[in-house]
């Protein structure tokens, strides 16, 4: 008799705990009805883009501001290289151990394509997260670069580089690991050392 007490008390928690997640998805579904399908943008300037919910009851869902730079390319502009390019020395950085494909592999395929006599190699480590090495033509040893979130913006004739470069409308969203910094590399020190504003 009392296994099948406690066999009835068992069935109706199991169904009971059902109903219970059932009704939970019914809301969660429910909830996710009410979001609008499309956002629009509310409120657009030359500086600021805001996007949302025009009705009111979401309101603002994301913004996104012009990156108006505070320095330029051409302030940091270097002579070219242009000799032979160096054997990677992969013993002259722990990176360049460790990234040794990635690394050799863009060092043979770009060659130069940073501050004059450098190449400079990125790649992914997780979601949002970039981390980046210099190699130089000239010795061929190895340096550490930047980490990033969004990439890089870089050019083969200045020493300048842009961490989360903004869009190519020059705008970027407002989120803690979007903002665009500026770096520069440090021919003496042989590293990078972010400008502030």
């Amino acid at each position: 008799m009392r296994s099948l007490i406690w066999l009835y008390i068992l069935v109706f928690i199991s169904c009971n705990s059902k109903t219970n997640e059932n009704s939970k998805i019914q809301v969660q579904n429910q909830s996710i009805k009410n979001i609008p399908e499309k956002e629009t943008v509310i409120w657009n300037t030359e500086h600021v883009k805001i996007s949302g919910d025009s009705s009111g009851k979401y309101n603002i869902n994301y913004a996104s501001y012009k990156f108006e730079p505070y320095l330029n390319f051409e302030d940091y502009t270097v002579p070219i290289y242009k000799r032979n390019q160096a054997v990677i020395k992969l013993n002259s950085h722990e990176l360049a151990r460790q990234y040794k494909t990635i690394i050799t592999e863009t060092y043979n395929k770009e060659g130069l394509n940073f501050a004059g006599r450098y190449c400079f190699v990125w790649w992914g480590c997780g979601s949002p997260c970039k981390r980046s090495a210099v190699v130089d033509l000239k010795t061929g040893e190895v340096y550490e670069g930047p980490t990033s979130s969004l990439g890089y913006e870089f050019k083969k004739n200045s020493r300048m580089i842009i961490i989360n470069p903004p869009d190519s409308s020059g705008f970027f969203d407002d989120c803690a690991f979007c903002h665009p910094e500026i770096w520069i590399w440090d021919e003496d020190e042989k590293k990078f050392q972010q400008k502030e504003p």
